[in-house]
């Protein structure tokens, strides 16, 4: 009997594609909590052990590397997962366009980056992009592999992958920092971490590129790449554009601070949110021609989304203030004041990420690009707008926009796919229980007025206690799916190991 087998002897069915979303969630979020959980320990280590301006100067240079790491993947990874038929021919043609616009593009880095340090203001950092442009080439190797798995749903291969990944970049940045590498450190741990990856990558795919090429895939590929690209490079604009302008507008200084305060929100992002974003597109993009199972899934994943993210962001929101300063060090409580207004806002651009997801997954990267494109030029401008007032006036405004882009992406998944305010509704009840819950704890605040760490204990329990009935009451029909989905998974892998 094989190992596939049932114990009665007869091959078990294919998953169905539910069981399949179910299981790349499940994978996903393993990936999230143990990559989040080793990089939190390295976060809070590294942030004790280095100065804003180091944190500034990295994420100053990891501005310009993600753009230019949109320009290697160029599109395809997209192409390939929605892509109807792959043979070898496609596979390999994007392969080798991959790798050859990341062999080019390190270079060009390498060569150019004095004048860019230059430009930027920040002579330092010229060593810093010349090291980080061999990750350019990694991501060429990477692209198309990583595409391919993620198309045939295998999360746990990559969450393997990234687990890690990062365990052994937190090791190598951990150690340099401890024996005053100061910010080669940050820059250690990114390369590690992608030099790892790619290897186990590759020892985990069955992919291996073939010597040939065909002009007729590569121009489908750029045809779809070049929307697909757009719309990526101002996704990378609208998460590191922010902070090109403010290291070149306010300094590497302030940007180290603003640098932590993203940094702690997006970490609670992707424990919460990513998993499910991730799995969100390949599942839209199976189920593109069949409108009624799209949109269905699509509300369902949205309010899912909703019943994960709203508690957690609330409850960031309330407590960063002090949560962050107790963790990193009073250094950083400038980062704290930031984080606590940047939760509210994150919570929208969570739900953003799946909204682009169905547009992406459904062929409309046109689409998807100028939406985009509207989200950076607005988030840019707020931010030239503001910065004469400081970083907290920035977090205001960005926050405020993040709800503007949900809005207007409402409209527009509901104009191109017929997705109305109802498929909204369970997802509006879960917004109202966190709203509810947030009450709450401001009217403890008001009356009881708590500090550090019983303030921190007021916020989980009364704010907990309050958004679980609250929601369990408003939004019910999302926590049975959400609830029956978890105990189908859990069934399904106890009939595994009893196989």
């Amino acid at each position: 009997m094989s190992r596939d087998d049932a114990p009665d002897g007869t091959t078990p069915p294919a998953p169905s594609l539910r069981e399949q979303a179910v299981d790349g969630v499940f994978w996903s979020v393993v990936q999230r909590w143990l990559v989040r959980f080793s990089t939190i320990i390295a976060f809070v280590v590294l942030g004790r052990l280095l100065t804003p301006v180091e944190f500034g100067l990295v994420a100053l240079a990891m501005a310009v590397v993600t753009v230019l790491t949109v320009f290697t993947d160029a599109g395809f990874s997209t192409w390939l997962i929605q892509h109807k038929r792959l043979d070898g021919v496609a596979t390999s043609t994007a392969f080798w366009i991959s790798l050859a616009l990341g062999v080019l593009l390190a270079v060009l880095l390498a060569v150019t980056a004095g004048a860019a340090a230059e430009a930027l203001g920040s002579p330092e950092l010229t060593p810093v992009l010349q090291v980080l442009s061999v990750s350019l080439v990694l991501a060429g190797l990477s692209s198309v592999p990583a595409a391919l798995l993620q198309r045939e749903l295998r999360f746990r291969e990559l969450a393997i992958r990234q687990v890690l990944a990062t365990g052994l970049s937190v090791i190598a940045a951990v150690a340099l920092a401890f024996a005053g590498a100061g910010v080669w450190a940050l820059v250690a741990q990114t390369l590690v971490r992608l030099v790892v990856s790619t290897v186990a990558l590759w020892l985990t795919t069955d992919f291996r590129p073939r010597l040939e090429f065909s002009g007729t895939e590569a121009k489908d590929a750029i045809g779809f790449g070049s929307k697909s690209v757009g719309a990526q490079l101002g996704f990378a604009f609208r998460e590191q554009g922010e902070s090109f302008v403010i290291g070149v507008v306010l300094g590497t200084v302030s940007l180290g601070f603003w640098t932590i305060a993203a940094r702690v929100v997006n970490v609670v992002v992707e424990l919460c949110a990513s998993a499910m974003g991730a799995v969100a597109y390949p599942l839209f993009a199976q189920l593109q021609n069949d409108r009624d199972r799209l949109n269905t899934a699509f509300a369902r994943t949205m309010s899912a989304q909703a019943i994960v993210l709203a508690p957690v962001m609330v409850a960031m929101s309330l407590a960063s203030t002090d949560l962050v300063p107790l963790v990193f060090g009073s250094r950083w409580e400038t980062s704290a004041a930031i984080a606590a207004v940047l939760s509210a806002g994150t919570l929208f651009v969570g739900l953003s990420g799946l909204q682009r997801g169905i547009l992406m997954g459904t062929g409309h990267a046109g689409t998807e690009l100028w939406v985009t494109i509207v989200t950076v030029v607005g988030q840019i401008g707020i931010i030239l707008l503001l910065a004469g007032d400081g970083l907290l006036a920035i977090a205001y405004g960005v926050s405020a926009w993040g709800l503007a882009v949900f809005l207007l992406r409402c409209v527009v998944v509901s104009r191109l796919l017929g997705v109305r305010a109802p498929a909204y509704a369970q997802t509006a009840a879960v917004l109202l229980a966190g709203g509810l819950a947030a009450g709450a704890v401001l009217l403890v605040h008001v009356l009881a007025q708590p500090q550090d760490l019983l303030w921190l204990l007021t916020v989980a329990v009364v704010g907990g206690g309050v958004f679980l009935p609250a929601a369990w009451l408003l939004a019910r029909p999302t926590w049975r799916e959400l609830t029956g989905s978890v105990l189908d998974a859990v069934r399904r892998r106890r009939h595994r190991k009893a196989a």
